[in-house]
């Protein structure tokens, strides 16, 4: 399946486990109607039996099916009974067994693979109340614990039970909030806490050489976030879901935590372990495009390898990344940004002892830090599903900056620091001053402190040439000028609007 019908479904079935969009408007009835007809302003076909007796409906054999257009084919979502209570005090229950089962299968026409997997959900002390206008309502959902178990995968009519495939994921303590307003959308905001939250998979193939068991666990988890769900959409076009104000922005936060990971093969098992003191992930995604980013600080990891005979270690004190960019073609620029940090990352004595047994170079925590932004004009609708067509009709072409911003880049390990910054703007339509590039304006300062100190040492350990390095001094002595201190060199690149670029001043193009 391709990421939009993934994307559909998942958030689909999740409200409606959790969260039903029903309006509470005080009556059993107009609660499943209201979460039936939600399911099929989704583009899905809802079919289930209904037995109603007083102020209770009860609603079994429910069945969530979508036609998969472009693969050809057809999936489908099969629950047990949820049961609609009345409360009396203009609020709803919704009621779930103790074990609720989940099956998906997925039956494409095109030759592709079929497959069926059984789910159940398992549920403690639950709670899910649902009150409010159908303006504005509010329901909320608790239970002291909830799993998710994979019962039953099966292949190509190839069974697999949990001796050879197993997913469990246990959420302890779940509290969660929802305030849905409908007008022109349906506009979600929720929160939701937990406690522990564990994972434990494991992949058994019968006929494959290599099996994998992963477990992870964190103390705790939140989700915050918004969503826009138009009232009538198709949801297999991704692009026809954004124009009707389909969007999203969910941050994930997750208290401290571990994972351990094992992998055996012919080579024998390979193990590695990791701990963390937290971290946070976000994706947002709109008409003005995704933005995707997350970090973790007090990241530990060990690992074991087969045909080491001592364990790969090593420690970083914060990691972070960030994504901007648009997804929809326009004539118009569009913004976009792009961040990674490394900071502080450390090596165990055994790793640094197989290139440097005898310690010449500084084993000082190594950073890397990059932070960019610009502009860019997109070329392509990368929710076409057409899109490697339009790529392959504008010669491999996606898009074409017209603006960069370097706000850091900062490099620092082995005893040298490489720093930078700048701004460049972009002409398209120049490709001939620069040949097959768009000509550039702007200017880059750098810095570099340890740098020729650090040659030295390559040199001596025979990693650089002295060859090698007699280019690389003969680059610096062409690009760079001593800045104070006994090893440091700046330098200012300008690319000039005449095509000119420039070395502190002194042409060398």
């Amino acid at each position: 399946m391709k990421f939009p019908r993934t994307l559909a479904a998942g958030t689909a079935i999740s409200w409606a486990l959790l969260a039903p969009a029903a309006y509470a408007d005080l009556t059993a009835a107009q609660v499943w109607d209201d979460w039936r007809g939600y399911m099929q302003g989704m583009g899905y076909v809802v079919t289930a039996d209904e037995a109603s007796e007083g102020g209770q409906l009860a609603v079994s054999n429910i069945n969530v099916g979508m036609k998969v257009a472009d693969e050809g084919g057809t999936m489908n979502m099969s629950l047990g009974t949820l049961t609609f209570v009345e409360q009396g005090d203009g609020t709803v229950e919704m009621v779930m067994p103790a074990v609720l089962p989940l099956s998906v299968t997925v039956t494409p026409d095109d030759g592709g693979t079929p497959g069926k997997f059984d789910m159940s959900i398992t549920q403690v002390g639950q709670e899910a109340i649902v009150s409010g206008t159908p303006e504005q309502m509010r329901y909320a959902y608790s239970a002291d614990t909830m799993a998710i178990n994979l019962d039953q995968m099966v292949v190509d009519d190839e069974s697999f039970g949990p001796d050879q495939a197993k997913i469990i994921v246990t959420l302890n303590d779940v509290t969660s909030v929802t305030d849905v307003e409908v007008g022109e959308t349906r506009l979600y905001q929720q929160q939701m806490q937990t406690g522990t939250v564990a994972i434990d998979v494991f992949m058994d193939p019968p006929d494959e050489p290599t099996s994998i068991a992963f477990q992870a666990q964190t103390e705790g988890m939140q989700v915050a976030g918004t969503s826009n769900v138009p009232l009538e959409m198709i949801s297999n076009d991704m692009k026809a879901m954004i124009d009707a104000g389909f969007g999203f922005d969910v941050t994930l936060t997750t208290g401290p935590g571990s994972t351990e990971a094992t992998v055996v093969d012919a080579d024998g098992p390979m193990l590695l372990k990791s701990t963390s003191g937290g971290g946070n992930l976000n994706f947002k995604m709109d008409d003005a495009g995704i933005r995707y980013g997350g970090g973790q600080s007090d990241i530990t990891v060990e690992g074991e390898v087969p045909g080491l005979p001592f364990p790969v270690t090593f420690s970083m004190a914060q990691t972070g990344f960030n994504l901007e960019a648009p997804i929809t073609q326009s004539d118009a620029s569009q913004d976009f940004a792009l961040g990674l940090s490394l900071e502080e990352f450390r090596m165990s004595d055994m790793i640094w002892g197989i290139f440097d047994p005898s310690g010449q170079l500084p084993r000082d925590p190594a950073t890397v830090v990059v932070k960019l932004n610009g502009a860019m004009t997109l070329l392509v609708d990368f929710l076409d599903p057409e899109v490697t067509e339009q790529i392959e009709e504008k010669g491999a072409r996606s898009a074409e900056i017209e603006r960069l911003n370097i706000d850091q880049i900062r490099i620092s390990a082995i005893g040298a620091e490489l720093e930078g910054a700048g701004a460049l703007t972009f002409d398209n339509a120049d490709k001939e001053t620069h040949p097959g590039m768009p000509k550039p304006v702007g200017t880059i300062n750098l810095s570099l402190d340890g740098g020729v100190t650090l040659l030295n040492k390559l040199v001596e350990m025979g990693f650089v040439s002295q060859q090698q390095a007699m280019g690389a001094r003969m680059t610096l002595g062409l690009m760079a000028v001593p800045a104070e201190g006994e090893d440091s060199l700046k330098s200012t690149i300008e690319f000039t609007e005449d095509g000119q670029i420039l070395a502190n001043g002194q042409r060398v193009k």
